[in-house]
């Protein structure tokens, strides 16, 4: 027997914290940069069988949103939480993050560039040429090969990762209300922009839960500012113009809200940031197509501004951008060895490639001095 048919990818239980008393609230559409109010929030955010006819991850989901639903409950009522409801705020951001049909598309995407990389690598190394039929034949296996249900087989292994990460809820005493998106779970790290997995150090996860109140997921020991607080209240009305823009950069189709105002003027910035943010590329490559290295990235969020929860301490926001590395949040003997490696190697490659410098706009004193920098950093965050 086939399952439930109409398969949301947001949550209505996620999108009725928005929406007022009638299930209604403000959608708008990115593409045409126009707003419909009011429109029942059941019918946004749904594909037919996204998850598969047999109903598998439909009926999963179902069950972890009714124990993701009384969490918010409690934290918007701002009650205690106990360890096991922090946890499903946290793993709420994992699943959230993975099933999105924002996140498909860009699945896809990837699998797609992938298969044309090790086309073309495969092709050079026998001498082949990699024509437009070659390519066609990519597209076609990574449309074949990615599912969104393929998305979700391996959160519930990415929720340690995350334990040792504090959590906070913010509560927005502005005027401004905070909207979200299709895409509503953002990753970003003020630390060192380019990395956001879920290992790495600086990693913050946000997503408002209300037009007041947003859960903040971050790296304590980079930005400590609210360790060891539950609750926190903020009255900074350019944050949340901030965090609306972050949204905006984030969603793949649509914004919603709880009411029309709220999508106040996007800034020019804001609309660039986003174009960024989608046309970003999903893979790095290095070298020529018979000999070439291949790098996955994750689907990214730009932003150029500081946010209150993300302020780090002096010992890390001196070090320059160049010199820093997004390193594990545990400790690992091999990225040590390879900090220390780095403070010796890279003034040393300086000398033979005189642009790297000027690239990274450091004098060679200065390069090493950051590297050292980090490394010294690292060590004091990883206890060592």
């Amino acid at each position: 027997m086939a399952g439930k048919k109409k398969q949301h990818f947001v949550p209505k239980f996620y999108m009725s914290l928005f929406a007022n008393s009638n299930k209604e609230f403000a959608v708008y559409n990115i593409e045409k940069r126009m707003c419909a109010y009011p429109v029942p929030y059941k019918n946004q955010c749904y594909k037919d069988y996204f998850y598969g006819e047999d109903g598998v991850w439909e009926n999963k989901l179902s069950d972890l949103e009714s124990k993701w639903a009384d969490a918010f409950r409690l934290a918007l009522e701002r009650r205690a939480l106990s360890e096991e409801q922090i946890d499903l705020l946290k793993q709420f951001a994992l699943y959230q993050r993975q099933r999105t049909s924002g996140q498909y598309i860009f699945m896809k995407k990837q699998r797609c560039e992938l298969l044309i990389e090790y086309g073309k690598s495969i092709y050079a190394n026998n001498g082949l040429i990699f024509d437009e039929k070659a390519k066609a034949i990519c597209v076609e296996r990574a449309a074949e090969e990615i599912t969104p249900a393929e998305n979700l087989q391996h959160i519930d292994e990415f929720t340690n990762i995350v334990s040792d990460m504090g959590l906070i809820i913010i509560n927005y005493q502005t005027k401004g209300r905070l909207i979200s998106s299709d895409v509503p779970v953002i990753a970003i790290n003020p630390f060192h922009k380019p990395t956001i997995g879920y290992g790495c150090m600086g990693l913050i996860l946000l997503f408002p839960i209300s037009p007041n109140h947003l859960v903040v997921i971050y790296d304590k020991k980079m930005y400590p500012r609210f360790k060891d607080k539950l609750y926190v209240n903020i009255t900074n009305e350019n944050e949340v113009k901030n965090l609306n823009a972050l949204q905006l950069s984030s969603a793949e189709k649509i914004l919603f809200a709880y009411d029309s105002c709220d999508f106040h003027c996007f800034s020019t910035t804001a609309w660039k940031n986003r174009t960024i943010s989608r046309e970003a590329p999903t893979l790095q490559t290095l070298g020529s197509d018979a000999q070439k290295l291949i790098g996955t990235d994750l689907r990214k969020t730009v932003f150029l501004c500081e946010f209150s929860f993300g302020k780090m301490q002096n010992h890390f926001s001196k070090i320059p951008f160049s010199c820093r590395e997004a390193v594990p949040r545990i400790w690992e003997q091999g990225w040590e060895d390879k900090l220390k490696s780095k403070i010796h190697l890279l003034p040393q490659i300086s000398e033979h490639t005189p642009t790297m410098l000027t690239t990274m706009k450091l004098t060679k004193k200065e390069c090493r001095n950051g590297l050292r920098e980090m490394l010294a950093a690292a060590k004091a965050y990883w206890g060592r």
